[in-house]
């Protein structure tokens, strides 16, 4: 039901009122309301149940609009890499089943980089406005202690070594590795590329900060930190580096196992929620009838007219033009939410609005 949560907000029902009268009397349509029109269409076209479902999507949508709810997408994804940096030792595991954080007793410290794909997962030009990160901690001898995410601010490998299990130690690092000292690890030392400070470069102020202590499922976020770290992700996905997590600096052992997103249990590797509102339309995207009169209701009526025939496949023309959220899905619900949005506000005066 993702696709149903759309930001519907500030509208004028008065764009509705415009809607219905100008489908009073219209001898096509036989309707005296726009949402009456919606239901004669799912009835008149004969819509199969596949097609139908997007349909019910249509119409709930318009009922939110007329009421002015606001509402939101949500995407959920797993890491793209991730791996675990070994104190004192030239090893990795990025391809590994677990990930590791904290001080153990007698061989160094631990830290787990995550990177997700923001990019390519929410809409450009989309407000973030909430994250969560969830990991599950799976194996630990030691009390409950603190557990930091922090922003990375280099570029990192995750590797191909896969120490095995249970993996705590890591392996020897191969090329383009991720390792304490190296953040692409290279045999020939000339070739590697280091980390400014041993044990990652990252943000010294946490974006989240939480307890972990007994086996079980953790979350970070939501802050107004964490959301901002995805925000300029997406803003600038080359500064995409993704969190370092680091355990509570104290002396002893506080090290803690994590899945990560190689293991075989898919219910318990990484996520990262991601709550936001995409962006609306512009004037160039919702002149479907090609009269140049910008958003008006017989742009509706193509629209429409399109609709009927079931959703959008790339080998249809009538197809082009109307990914109006631009996320590469072709005319599904969030494209209709999206061109409602843009509706709600009136009509376009001029390209970009």
């Amino acid at each position: 039901m993702n696709h149903l949560r759309r930001a519907l907000a500030s509208v004028k029902i008065a764009r509705i009122e415009q809607l219905d009268d100008h489908f009073v009397g219209n001898s096509t349509w036989r309707c005296e309301t726009f949402a009456l029109c919606m239901a004669q269409l799912r009835m008149t076209h004969q819509i199969n149940s596949t097609s139908m479902a997007p349909l019910g999507g249509w119409l709930a949508l318009t009922l939110a609009l007329a009421a002015g709810v606001a509402r939101a997408d949500t995407t959920t994804i797993e890491p793209e890499a991730d791996t675990t940096l070994f104190q004192g030792f030239e090893n990795s595991n990025g391809a590994g089943i677990f990930l590791f954080a904290g001080n153990t007793n007698r061989f160094g410290e631990r830290r787990a980089l995550l990177r997700f794909d923001i990019a390519g997962s929410v809409p450009v030009g989309s407000t973030i406005t909430r994250v969560r990160v969830q990991l599950t901690m799976d194996q630990s001898i030691v009390s409950t202690y603190s557990f930091s995410l922090h922003r990375i601010t280099a570029a990192w490998n995750e590797g191909t070594v896969n120490a095995g299990f249970p993996g705590g130690g890591g392996d020897q690092a191969q090329n383009g590795d991720a390792t304490w000292d190296a953040r692409v690890y290279n045999l020939n030392p000339q070739l590697a590329a280091m980390w400014s400070s041993p044990g990652g470069d990252y943000a010294a102020t946490p974006s989240a900060t939480i307890s972990v202590g007994g086996v079980g499922l953790y979350t970070w976020g939501s802050n107004a930190a964490i959301v901002a770290n995805v925000q300029g992700w997406l803003d600038q996905p080359a500064t995409n580096f993704g969190w370092i997590l680091v355990g509570q600096n104290f002396v002893g052992a506080t090290a803690k196992r994590f899945v990560s997103r190689e293991n075989a249990d898919e219910a318990a590797r990484p996520s990262l929620e991601i709550e936001f509102t995409p962006p609306g339309p512009t004037c160039n995207d919702i002149d479907i009838n090609n009269d140049n009169s910008f958003f008006d209701p017989q742009d509706i009526e193509a629209l429409l007219s399109i609709f009927s025939e079931g959703p959008c496949v790339p080998t249809m023309s009538t197809c082009d033009g109307i990914d109006f959220n631009n996320d590469g899905s072709l005319f599904d619900p969030c494209d209709i939410s999206s061109f409602l949005l843009a509706f709600a506000e009136g009509p376009c005066t001029s390209c970009g609005n």
